[in-house]
């Protein structure tokens, strides 16, 4: 007998609302890896306008931008969320899972601010 998996509603609500609009497409050919950099962005795009429409930032977070040098010289973008007149020094350190190919800073401001 063929067990179905328990999904978590939370997931299957994302994936219902979510998937269609950022849309899905045929898989790419094995090492296009441009391919894949050139879809993951532009999927990216979507979902950032996406979430900022659904669940935008809170108006009470002041949003800070800065960043600091990688060991490749590159530079990591950071992102500093404090709600106006907190005078707190506590921090959480949000840290995207993102397999260093998909996501940005963008993506994640609604989340990252509601914990301010």
């Amino acid at each position: 007998m063929k067990k179905t998996p328990k999904i978590n509603p939370q997931v299957r609500w994302a994936a219902v609302k979510f998937i269609p609009r950022i849309g899905l497409s045929k898989p790419l050919p094995v090492g296009d890896w441009s391919g894949r950099r050139a879809r993951s962005a532009a999927r990216q795009v979507k979902l950032e306008k996406l979430l900022a429409k659904i669940s935008p930032p809170p108006s009470d977070v002041e949003i800070s931008n800065f960043s600091c040098p990688r060991p490749d010289g590159t530079m990591l973008p950071l992102r500093l969320y404090r709600r106006r007149g907190s005078r707190s020094l506590a921090l959480i350190i949000y840290v995207h899972g993102g397999g260093m190919i998909m996501g940005t800073v963008d993506a994640y401001d609604s989340v990252c601010a509601k914990y301010a």
